[in-house]
């Protein structure tokens, strides 16, 4: 066992202190963990950039370099919280392309959550938003799309089916799992026969009775805007939007608020627009 260094030889031996055997000592070379090859910067310059913003270092650093690594077509830089990665942005020379968030047990609808979210999507418009989840359940899908989401990618999928969501959003299409779609699918269906059953159209009079206010509140219902989303855009308090809701529902005489975006659908594109 080498476990002392002796003053008496040259600087390039060990020598151990109990056998008095001289060592050559061998020169350390630096390890990399990603060997760069010829023209590999060249190539990493010209991919698309996409942010992973995750609060945990295992699950942010394995993420991001496994789809690095597998993707031929873009590189995830990982940040660790929305403040970092805020600030970075204006120090980057190369902007980026999508925001990638992942949740982890988290969920949408947490306040915390929920308002860092808002604030990426007040303070970057344009970006692509796209959740990583433990959780696929119908609620939690919904709860997202409502906050601006363009993608919805449970943990339980496997990386290749990750990099084919990104790419699908990336060109300009949104992603979630199978089975909301199908329970959207489902809830429409249902929807419309029960209108058609009751041959329930809204009378676009009725919109006459609607305040400015409501009138505002419900255009941005209609486009599935969460209750804090439209809160945020109106400048008003989130309580305020449920009040209108409320009316809005009231006077349509809708029995939930997927109901009344639903019978809004059903005035013409002209009269809904008077």
């Amino acid at each position: 066992m080498i476990n002392a260094y002796s003053q008496e030889n040259s600087p390039d031996n060990w020598k151990d202190s109990t056998e008095g055997i001289l060592v050559k000592k061998l020169p350390l070379r630096p390890k990399s963990a990603h060997p760069i090859k010829q023209g590999t910067m060249q190539e990493e310059v010209n991919k698309t950039r996409f942010a992973l913003i995750d609060s945990r270092p295992l699950t942010r650093i394995s993420i991001s370099h496994l789809l690095t690594t597998l993707s031929d077509d873009f590189v995830i830089l990982p940040y660790s919280d929305i403040d970092e990665f805020v600030t970075n942005d204006l120090e980057r020379p190369c902007k980026m392309e999508m925001i990638i968030f992942n949740l982890g047990p988290a969920r949408v609808s947490e306040n915390h959550i929920s308002n860092g979210i808002l604030r990426l999507k007040l303070e970057f418009p344009n970006l692509p938003l796209v959740f990583l989840s433990d959780h696929d359940e119908f609620g939690d899908i919904l709860d997202a799309i409502r906050i601006g989401a363009r993608g919805y990618i449970p943990s339980v999928f496997n990386p290749s089916t990750v990099i084919q969501s990104l790419r699908l959003v990336m060109a300009g299409g949104a992603f979630i799992p199978h089975n909301a779609l199908l329970e959207i699918t489902e809830k429409t269906a249902m929807l419309r026969e029960e209108e058609r059953l009751n041959g329930a159209r809204i009378d676009p009079s009725v919109l006459q009775t609607l305040t400015a206010r409501e009138l505002e509140v419900f255009v941005l219902m209609r486009q599935g805007k969460s209750n804090k989303i439209i809160a945020y855009g109106l400048r008003v308090q989130e309580s305020t939007v449920k009040v209108h809701i409320r009316k809005i529902m009231m006077k349509l005489k809708a029995s939930n608020r997927t109901h009344a975006a639903f019978l809004g659908s059903q005035i013409t594109e002209g009269k809904a627009e008077c």
